[in-house]
């Protein structure tokens, strides 16, 4: 009897442990341009922080549909895998203006946690073969956040967020920007034949799975989007003892 009611007191822990998981790490929708897009990204993004207390973007068919392949296999044993190097490359039109880029995505380490950035070309493969990074980054047609993105980056959304949706501090005064920022995770997806940026951050200490906002986007320009859909997460509850 003792030991079914430790393993029930478990299951108990366990499943509680998940709720407060899932809480920490919900969102819910500020700003929607599509209301079709918005609804079905905001949903994937929680259902799979429900289930899995991360985003798994490769799971889902739209992120899919951009193939990421390791870029060493296309420039060489200097972009080979490391712990804090993971470097892949896709084609697809990233700025849909109908022609076909070579995206390539780098994810590197800041203090030890994997920041993305990424940039596109209009090269052939034969050319790429030949690149190092520094030609990359001087002959792409493009890139986010930046063409040569800093160590830690940001990105302040320019479409107006509400009054009462803005973040305030500790002394309850509002900010009067919101965005991403600091290791910056970029996620590109094809939505109805339309290329979009998902972006989001690994929180203050860039250690979350997932950032306080998350911002979808068409890429225009460096440091700049056709901002359609953001993201915040939902304020845990915060319940004192009896």
């Amino acid at each position: 009897m003792r030991q079914m009611q430790l393993g029930l007191a478990l299951v108990f822990l366990l499943v509680m442990s998940g709720i407060a998981w899932a809480g920490k790490e919900a969102y819910r929708l500020v700003i929607s341009q599509d209301k079709e897009l918005c609804s079905a990204m905001l949903k994937l993004i929680n259902d799979d922080l429900r289930e899995h207390g991360e985003i798994r973007y490769e799971d889902h068919e739209m992120f899919a549909a951009s193939t990421w392949q390791p870029l060493s296999e296309f420039s060489g044993d200097k972009f080979i895998d490391t712990g804090c190097s993971i470097d892949r490359v896709s084609q697809f039109d990233i700025d849909n203006d109908g022609r076909l880029d070579t995206v390539v995505k780098f994810s590197s380490c800041f203090k030890s946690r994997l920041k993305d950035s990424l940039v596109f070309l209009n090269i052939e493969e034969k050319v790429l073969k030949t690149y190092e990074y520094n030609d990359m980054v001087k002959n792409s047609a493009g890139g986010f956040p930046e063409k040569d993105a800093p160590p830690l980056a940001t990105y302040i959304l320019q479409t107006p967020v509400p009054l009462k949706d803005r973040t305030k501090d500790k002394l309850g005064l509002t900010f009067m920007s919101e965005g991403v920022g600091g290791w910056i995770v970029i996620n590109p997806f094809i939505y109805k034949s339309t290329a979009y940026l998902v972006i989001t951050d690994r929180g203050v200490d860039g250690t979350s799975s997932s950032g306080e906002g998350v911002v979808i986007g068409k890429y225009k320009a460096p440091k700049e989007l056709d901002e359609v859909c953001y993201f915040k997460q939902v304020p845990r509850t915060k319940k004192g003892r009896r």
